[in-house]
């Protein structure tokens, strides 16, 4: 399925995480370094592809399904797939290693804004949009966008641990209308998950952008690299009608 960008919009949705704000260091780099404190000495690309696959069996696992919309549901979901990296990686202490990465990665000053991300909101304001975030995060990114001066940019916020419901769910995207006060033929979202964001959005009637900054293989949808790109679509469609 493809949903070519129709507009005129009214109203765009768009994604925090890995879209407009991103962790300062490498997560690798990050785990290995904690993993060698705990004893265990393992080449990078060894962390990164043992990292991988245990986010990939984590997020695959139904129990996981719909976790970032409860704060305890998030932090044992977190939790337990650290435990299982630092089982692989041989570290002397599993529970502590996922302790210690738990904190690193939902400490706000871990994260920065990705370039351009201000800027890009700002426009799609100028343009006379209204901008709401929407993403799978629990209820600490709310302290996240405050300490990146982002908040500001945005006209309403719609995130999992405070709605009660995460992306892909079309729930997620009929709660998020609500809270924008819009219909889906007015409204687009942007993001960097192509399953979550795009399908999640097409799942719910909206229109999408997929943001493949990771240069990942090519989909069948509206694509750009950069959050600057997307919102030169979005106004474009806006002005235009159609993209």
């Amino acid at each position: 399925m493809n949903r070519p960008l129709r507009g005129p919009y009214r109203v765009v949705l768009c994604d925090v995480g890995e879209t407009l704000v991103h962790y300062k260091r490498s997560f690798s780099a990050t785990i290995s370094a904690e993993a060698a404190r705990l004893g265990a000495h393992v080449a990078l690309s060894d962390v990164r592809r043992i990292a991988d696959e245990e986010y990939d069996r984590a997020i695959r696992d139904p129990v996981a399904r719909g976790s970032s919309a409860d704060a305890g549901r998030s932090r044992a979901f977190w939790q337990d797939m650290y435990v299982a990296m630092g089982r692989r990686l041989g570290v002397s202490d599993p529970a502590l290693l996922a302790q210690r990465l738990f904190d690193e990665f939902t400490t706000v000053e871990s994260y920065d804004a990705i370039d351009g991300a201000r800027e890009a909101l700002m426009r799609i304001r100028a343009a006379g949009l209204k901008l709401v975030a929407a993403s799978n995060w629990e209820p600490w990114l709310l302290d996240l966008l405050d300490h990146l001066e982002l908040r500001e940019c945005f006209d309403a916020l719609a995130v999992s641990g405070l709605i009660g419901v995460e992306k892909p769910d079309a729930a997620f995207f009929e709660r998020t209308l609500e809270i924008a006060g819009a219909t889906r033929d007015e409204t687009v979202h942007i993001g960097d998950s192509f399953y979550a964001d795009v399908q999640g959005a097409w799942g719910a009637g909206l229109d999408a952008i997929w943001i493949n900054w990771h240069n990942r293989p090519a989909k069948a949808c509206p694509t750009v690299t950069t959050i600057g790109e997307a919102a030169d679509a979005v106004i474009a469609a806006s002005e235009n009608g159609a993209a």
